[in-house]
């Protein structure tokens, strides 16, 4: 009796162990699709915006036209040029943003990767001592 209580006392712990690394894999696999969907949503925010900065441009260019400015020199291809420079510095602060929480993502696999190569050894090692305080672990033919 008591070497059948080791026995499924050994799987109880293999299979907990088991369940950890599982969990750490599903969590790692959940962090790599929130990494590819920021990515692409980086992406699309980028291009939204790159968008926005040339109609905004378009728009400057045909007030200006309609009121019969030169749009070549002097204050209005400043202007022009102000804007262009101004959604170039707000594309870089997008993409930024998106950078910071890629990484926070990835930080999080990590961990995730960590803290559960640790829980599925600190199982295997808790059911490792409580074998290894059992009598079968001492005589492996006694019964109890």
């Amino acid at each position: 009796m008591g070497g059948t209580a080791a026995v499924i006392g050994i799987i109880g712990t293999v299979i907990g162990a088991g369940g950890t690394l599982y969990k750490t894999y599903q969590e790692h696999e959940h962090a790599e699709k929130q990494e590819k969907r920021l990515k692409k949503e980086r992406q699309r925010a980028a291009m939204l915006h790159d968008e926005k900065v040339k109609r905004l441009v378009g728009t400057q260019l045909a007030q200006y036209g309609a009121a019969g400015v030169r749009v070549g020199e002097g204050t209005p291809l400043d202007v022009i040029e102000e804007t262009r420079e101004k959604g170039a510095e707000e594309r870089e602060a997008i993409l930024r943003g998106y950078e910071y929480d890629i990484d926070a993502w990835k930080d999080r696999q990590r961990a995730s990767i960590w803290e559960g190569g640790i829980g599925a050894g600190g199982t295997l090692l808790s059911g490792v001592g409580e074998y290894a305080k059992s009598p079968y672990a001492k005589n492996p033919f006694a019964t109890i």
